[in-house]
């Protein structure tokens, strides 16, 4: 089995992709089938292997989003470019996986990544399907749509939920998801009952080393899992996870004093119950009545333009495998496609990477004026812009009119092509 890393874990372990300081690799040759193209709801696929699996994997994928809308009754989402990019050989997707140490592809079946415009996943066809392989994906996917529904949840529950939810799948008219995690169990009954306290898992932050690497961080993700799973799944314990939700997102409590209220159960007390929980082996699936299994849709593909291709592939190449020559890379094609906003877009992005926030700015400026529809790009350009401006020296500051006109009417394109965007409204 290949093993499974999507961007989000592999950052834990080098803190930042850009980081690598690797060579560039030259691209794999031309897939043996012409590259195909389809853009839904809320995907952008680019696919080399075969018509019906690609057909599939979309509709597989806008099931999954319409089931979280489902179940999170239908929020207000700032929705945001995800493209899919499906390979049919691994040796094809060599060359687009993230690196080592060592300088070498890692052994991977899919992964994950999200930036400031896009975010993209890629994946080999064939473990596409498997249970394992999508879960990953689903898992990081679920990340992305708390970040569409701008929720801001404890490091924890956010693991923890979107592990639980990653196995969301439709059963006859049920919701079915809570499927337990092999690797987890594992990891928390090695050597007899392994579970750490509840204040440590919930102190847990993104730059704690628990959360980054090694043993630590194994033990946080399976037991940030078996939380969520024994709060959302167990009959006995879902009334109190509502409850503890409520309390959480409505007053000023810690996640324990919010716990303990929810639920009248202290810290050691709801400890026993985890690994009572443990010790049981029975691991409920949580169902939620579905009046109607969401319509599959049945994505058109065509064949991929030149275009397609070069920015599905060469953005998975600077994002996720060398950054370092990216700029040369998106300037050529800045160059080959004058007309398109979406090289100047990731121009912006790997500017940023470099900390030269006037290039971003720049890059951002230009992509706007080339028409732009990604309010991430507006929201960006106006933050840039802000930034710069002085207003300590004077209370009485005006930001000139052309600057104001030039910005509310970026702003108000931004609202129009996605209007649950709050960054864009708050501005």
């Amino acid at each position: 089995m290949n093993l499974l890393i999507s961007y989000r874990g592999m950052r834990r372990t080098i803190p930042l992709i850009i980081l690598l300081i690797i060579s560039s690799i030259c691209m794999s040759a031309a897939p043996r089938k012409p590259w195909l193209y389809a853009k839904s709801e809320n995907f952008e696929m680019l696919s080399s292997t075969s018509l019906k699996e690609s057909k599939m994997l979309l509709a597989d994928f806008e099931e999954f989003h319409s089931l979280l809308q489902h179940f999170f009754r239908s929020p207000r989402l700032a929705k945001k470019r995800t493209t899919i990019v499906v390979f049919e050989f691994d040796e094809d997707f060599r060359p687009y996986k993230p690196l080592d140490i060592l300088g070498n592809p890692r052994n991977m079946a899919a992964y994950y990544l999200e930036n400031q415009d896009a975010a993209f996943i890629a994946m080999v066809s064939g473990p596409a399907t498997e249970r394992d392989v999508r879960e990953v994906v689903y898992h990081e996917y679920v990340h992305q749509f708390f970040h569409m529904m701008e929720y801001d949840l404890p490091v924890w529950l956010n693991e923890g939920l979107a592990d639980v939810l990653s196995t969301m799948t439709v059963k006859k008219k049920f919701i079915e998801f809570g499927y337990y995690k092999e690797a987890y169990l594992e990891s928390l009954l090695r050597g007899g009952i392994n579970i750490s306290s509840l204040s440590w898992l919930f102190s847990v932050e993104r730059d704690s080393a628990h959360y980054q690497h090694g043993a630590l961080q194994a033990r946080f993700y399976s037991q940030s899992w078996l939380v969520v799973h024994y709060w959302m799944c167990n009959p006995e314990m879902f009334e109190g996870y509502l409850r503890f939700l409520q309390l959480w997102e409505h007053s000023d409590l810690t996640s324990l004093e919010a716990m303990e209220q929810a639920f009248g159960m202290n810290e050691d007390q709801m400890k026993n119950a985890l690994e009572d929980y443990l010790r049981k082996g029975k691991y409920p699936i949580q169902r939620f009545p579905l009046e109607s299994r969401p319509k599959r849709v049945s994505p058109k593909f065509r064949r991929a333009t030149p275009f397609e291709i070069d920015m599905g592939l060469e953005n998975l190449h600077v994002r996720a495998v060398s950054p370092g020559d990216g700029e040369i890379r998106f300037m050529d094609l800045s160059d080959r496609y004058p007309d398109s906003p979406r090289p100047s877009e990731t121009l912006a992005i790997l500017a940023g990477y470099r900390g030269d926030q006037s290039a971003s700015k720049d890059f951002f400026k230009k992509a706007i004026s080339l028409g732009s529809k990604n309010s991430y790009v507006h929201v960006g350009y106006a933050g840039l812009e802000l930034d710069r401006i002085d207003v300590e020296s004077s209370l009485d500051f005006r930001l000139p009119d052309e600057k104001t006109t030039a910005l509310r009417k970026s702003l108000n394109l931004a609202i129009e092509n996605n209007p649950n965007h709050t960054k864009s409204i708050n501005y």
